[in-house]
């Protein structure tokens, strides 16, 4: 029987999730970190929605400081893409060697379906990385004068979910391939206690935004 690994918890509580001891010690680390890094991206993504698309009354709440909270918004967004593009660097640039899922897909270089699955996510993620390069890692002039003639849109909800869940299932393939074991990365459970929470300790001021405190004794 396969046992199921899943991180419920922020990932600075549990720096060893993602370490399956029947991974060779070549790629174990290297697994490890990645697995990290996808349930720090699913805490920042989990975050973005709950706040911003998971319930009409928060809007009530972030049109108080719309400036600020617009700000917050594509400060995050931005984050997101290029952690999302990150998982999809080359294994090596710039005599640089990157922390990538290539780079187990060159570990496990006779498994047709991982290289199948990391190409997926490849794909799913090559819009990002267009708008990462012109938007955000460069301050590309045509795009900046409207010159530039393809969409240059911010990516939508549902193709960076899509692009996560495909970065997932390299991940998943692995762990269950040679690991003997599943894995999660706690999708859904970062929003109750940190986009809600946030919600409701800004809704509390506002309702009590006017009460007069009352007078410290003496």
């Amino acid at each position: 029987m396969r046992k199921a690994t899943s991180c419920a918890t922020s990932i600075g509580a549990n720096q060893t999730f993602g370490n399956i001891n029947s991974l060779p010690d070549e790629i174990r680390k290297i697994y490890m970190c990645l697995c990290q890094d996808m349930v720090a991206l699913n805490q920042k993504w989990d975050f973005y929605q709950g706040l911003f698309f998971s319930k009409a009354e928060n809007h009530q709440v972030l049109e108080l400081v719309p400036d600020a909270f617009r700000i917050i918004g594509k400060s995050l967004m931005n984050d997101i893409i290029v952690s999302i593009v990150r998982l999809g660097d080359l294994p090596k640039s710039d005599n640089r060697t990157n922390l990538s899922l290539a780079t187990l897909a060159d570990f496990y270089d006779k498994d047709v379906t991982l290289r199948t699955l990391l190409e997926n996510f490849r794909g799913l993620s090559q819009p990002l990385r267009d708008y990462q390069d012109r938007m955000i890692s460069h301050n590309d002039l045509d795009t900046r004068l409207g010159n530039f003639t393809s969409p240059n849109n911010p990516p939508t909800v549902s193709e960076i979910s899509a692009t996560i869940v495909a970065a997932e299932a390299v991940l998943k393939h692995v762990a269950n391939q040679y690991g003997g074991t599943d894995i999660g990365f706690g999708k859904g459970m970062f929003t109750a206690t940190s986009s809600d929470a946030l919600i409701y300790w800004l809704r509390q001021g506002l309702d009590h935004r006017f009460d007069v405190p009352s007078p410290v004794p003496l």
